[in-house]
């Protein structure tokens, strides 16, 4: 195989991992905002299938969820 060929995919590679932290990021942050597991676990695979849109979203509804206690 070429040496583009093994570019591309460190690019895409390293993307997909990128993607994959960040959801788990999204989805432990959910855990600890009282988010059920079901939902949180809704919210991280989301992010990393559907970045453009869900990641937003997540951040908009955050705030606005009851019994969010800062320490």
């Amino acid at each position: 195989m070429s040496t583009k060929f093994w570019i591309y995919f460190g690019i895409f590679a390293a993307c997909w991992y990128f993607l994959g932290y960040i959801g788990w990021r999204v989805q432990k942050d959910a855990l600890k905002r009282g988010y059920g597991t079901a939902s949180a676990n809704f919210w991280g695979l989301g992010v990393i299938f559907f970045a453009l849109i869900i990641l937003p979203l997540y951040v908009v509804f955050r705030r606005i969820t009851p019994g969010y206690v800062t320490e």
